[in-house]
């Protein structure tokens, strides 16, 4: 029964090994544990719950992790801040504030704008307060009259009663990267363009990610599948490169590496998105579009999950591209490629990055674009990815700091970090085998790390495979 249970990958640590014992004995049926009181179950059940991995988080957070979670894919650790936070990772090295890993800290980092507006909306459409970004493909497959198959591996739904049944020639949607409802709230005279879209359509600024952590690139994924990261695998920027994502051609010599997501080598996403079935359905007669300035803003569209034909126009511009040059290459497509000339339904994705006035000006521009290729036919989807910033007078660390302090504190050749994500760590399993090590070692000295007044910094940290075993908290 053991040797069923252990991951092959990695040798388990200490806290791994109580977590499948506890997991083991919580499996066992509720009466027989009543009627022994074995090793004084009757007592400590409770308290076992509350000690173990993972279980010691609130349970709407743990809940927000286990939709944030793709085994083989996510950090070989897991960790959750306290009051010290932490910010950044490998994928996160522009200047400026670092997003914040997942923290027990009060935050609104996971409250976003969902607004749909134009044609194909019934006027008396309305977008409930905690519609989740998984809501999205399904909405916009609605209004289209797209069916999907296998909605089963979806958790998003559509929005009851926004679809009007008049299909639009252009879908458009515009993502917001790093922006989430507090700075349209600190902000209100500076998104003009935004506010008239959700008076003359449909919209709130009481939208939800979903999931944590709040990384761009799972966000993206979930607004362009309809599924949450649990389901698309599109965990965060960084990806472990597993088997499951790996062709036969490529499998050769095979070796499980961290990639940036939607690179040449990163797993394909493990359900399709909304843009990819619309392309298989309609036999690659609508035409699909991105711009963006990130290989990570792919998740929007997708491009990869139907095998072969696919021919997807994609514009990746430099990061530092003002927002209105991004909208007048976007312009500059839709005319081109001839976005919206005729009945099949098309559909554009823009991810934008700036500060909020830019970005508002922006979606004028997009708007206007899109008017013009589609005659008017046309429906906008404008959302946001998400972000944590820190409460004020906060303690935040950098995570190259939490790197550094780490690796003084393990005394082997080389390190034993492959890689820093959003909420986790990446273990180089080659050190880890070749010095005979678990990945206990560096999880008890993450645990230990503390601020120079004294202070925990980290609330838990677990290995992954606790997430798995969340539902016996």
């Amino acid at each position: 029964m053991w040797n069923s249970l252990l991951p092959s990958r990695r040798k388990l640590g200490r806290r791994a090994a109580a977590l499948l014992i506890v997991a083991a004995v919580v499996g066992l049926p509720a009466v027989a544990l009543r009627a022994t009181c074995a090793g004084n179950s009757c007592r400590s059940t409770a308290e076992a719950s509350s000690n173990t991995p993972f279980c010691s988080l609130p349970s709407d957070l743990r809940k927000l992790i286990e939709h944030g979670y793709y085994d083989g894919r996510a950090p070989d650790i897991i960790a959750v801040t306290g009051r010290t936070l932490v910010g950044g990772g490998d994928a996160f090295q522009v200047p400026g504030p670092k997003p914040l890993w997942p923290t027990t800290s009060e935050n609104d980092s996971g409250r976003v704008p969902i607004v749909f507006s134009g044609s194909g909306l019934a006027p008396s459409a309305d977008v409930p307060a905690k519609t989740r970004l998984d809501a999205v493909a399904e909405t916009l497959a609605d209004v289209i009259g797209l069916s999907r198959e296998h909605p089963e591996v979806r958790s998003g739904e559509a929005i009851a009663g926004l679809a009007s049944g008049e299909t639009p020639r252009l879908v458009l949607q515009v993502v917001l990267k790093g922006i989430r409802s507090e700075d349209l709230e600190q902000h209100p005279s500076a998104w003009p363009v935004l506010r008239h879209l959700m008076g003359s359509g449909a919209g709130t600024l009481d939208g939800m990610v979903g999931s944590l952590p709040l990384d761009p690139a799972a966000s993206l994924a979930t607004i362009g599948t309809g599924g949450l990261p649990y389901q698309h695998g599109t965990t965060g920027s960084l990806l472990r490169r597993d088997e499951a994502g790996v062709s036969r051609a490529e499998g050769k010599g095979f070796e499980a590496k961290v990639v940036t997501a939607w690179s040449k080598t990163a797993p394909r996403s493990v359900i399709a998105t909304l843009g990819d079935d619309l392309d298989q359905t309609l036999k690659q007669r609508p035409i699909i579009g991105l711009v963006g300035t990130d290989p990570i803003d792919r998740g929007l569209i997708g491009g990869n999950w139907y095998v072969g034909g696919d021919r997807d126009r994609v514009v990746i511009l430099d990061q530092k591209t003002p927002p209105v040059e991004q909208a007048g290459r976007t312009a500059e497509l839709l005319r081109s490629q001839g976005f919206g000339k005729d009945q099949t339904p098309d559909l554009v994705g823009v991810v934008l990055s700036g500060r909020l006035d830019e970005l508002d000006a922006s979606l004028s521009r997009l708007i206007r674009a899109a008017r013009t290729a589609s005659g008017g036919s046309f429906t906008t989807l404008v959302t946001a990815t998400g972000r944590a910033d820190p409460p004020e007078n906060a303690t935040v660390m950098a995570s190259e700091k939490l790197a550094a302090q780490l690796g003084a504190r393990i005394d082997v050749e080389g390190s034993l970090i492959e890689a820093l994500a959003l909420g986790g760590i990446y273990l180089d399993q080659q050190q880890l085998a070749r010095f005979k090590l678990s990945d206990d070692i560096v999880l008890q000295e993450l645990l230990r790390l503390r601020t120079a007044d004294g202070v925990r910094v980290m609330a838990d940290a677990f290995p992954s495979i606790a997430i798995t075993f969340g539902r016996y908290c």
